[in-house]
């Protein structure tokens, strides 16, 4: 007589697990990819501050090292060079008015219920 049991053993354990990436997966990953997401945008949130020095530091080392080619007669700041510059300092300074911006953008979204609060809505 053949022994059963192992064999048996081994077909459950891979229905099992055959069931659980298709049943149980689907209904458990969205929670972990949202937790994970706003995971990440908190984190972004908190670094708003130091990213926005950076930027404006970058912009205006690029306007003083297109300055200095320009003095030194190299280059001609060319019209693209300049668009894209333009459009630099009006995101930076756009980021750097964040702060003051937020409330009134919020506010015109409909999405801000009360006042911002160390990081927290309030209603």
């Amino acid at each position: 007589m053949e022994r059963r049991g192992p064999r048996v053993a081994a077909a459950t354990a891979v229905a099992a697990a055959a069931c659980t990436a298709c049943c149980v997966l689907p209904l458990a990953l969205p929670p972990v990819i949202l937790g994970a997401a706003g995971g990440l945008m908190a984190v972004l949130d908190h670094a708003h501050g130091w990213v926005t020095r950076i930027a404006v530091a970058i912009v205006l080392v690029a306007w003083a090292w297109i300055g200095w080619q320009i003095v030194r007669g190299k280059r001609r700041m060319t019209g693209r060079a300049m668009a894209l510059m333009i459009l630099a300092t009006v995101l930076t300074g756009a980021a750097s008015a964040w702060p003051l911006l937020e409330p009134f953008a919020f506010s015109a979204l409909g999405v801000a219920k009360g006042a911002h609060r160390h990081g927290q809505w309030t209603c």
